[in-house]
């Protein structure tokens, strides 16, 4: 899937939910170095772990993706933008990230809403851990209220 000449890969982040899943492979053309931002990562997709699809990444790319939880819809998110796979495909978004110091995450619902948050690491489409990812007394856990469903 990634094998392109000059294309070097050297670290991944990935999300699943529902059997789909939801890749970021962090990469750089001619060598990949750790202590540097990538600028070729790739942004890749699977609902069967079979057939995948993937999109280049604009500018630096190293944060988290997302995935909804039917798996249908994933995000990847960098400054000032951000990447959604839908069933449409996948699209670009600009979006305005004044004051971003820090890492972000993103989060996206079945229903395709995208939440981008500074400083945080997502667990699953409705958790966030803020601060401290390595120390777990001094992290602060975010996470969306259950949701209850009435049948009419």
């Amino acid at each position: 899937m990634l094998r392109r000449k000059d294309l070097y890969c050297g670290d991944v982040e990935a999300r699943t939910a529902n059997g789909a899943v939801a890749v970021l492979a962090q990469c750089d053309r001619s060598g990949y170095a750790e202590d540097q931002a990538p600028t070729a990562s790739q942004a890749l997709w699977t609902a069967d772990t079979v057939s995948w699809s993937s999109y280049e990444l604009e500018g630096e790319a190293y944060e988290e993706p997302g995935i909804s939880p039917d798996g249908t819809n994933a995000v990847w998110p960098q400054n000032s933008r951000y990447v959604t796979r839908t069933e449409a495909g996948f699209t670009r978004h600009s979006l305005d990230t004044r004051g971003q110091e820090y890492t972000s995450t993103a989060t996206i619902t079945d229903a395709e809403q995208v939440s981008l948050l500074y400083g945080f690491e997502n667990v699953d489409s409705d958790t966030a851990w803020f601060r401290s990812i390595d120390d777990p007394a001094r992290r602060s856990t975010i996470s969306a209220p259950t949701r209850h469903h009435r049948e009419p």
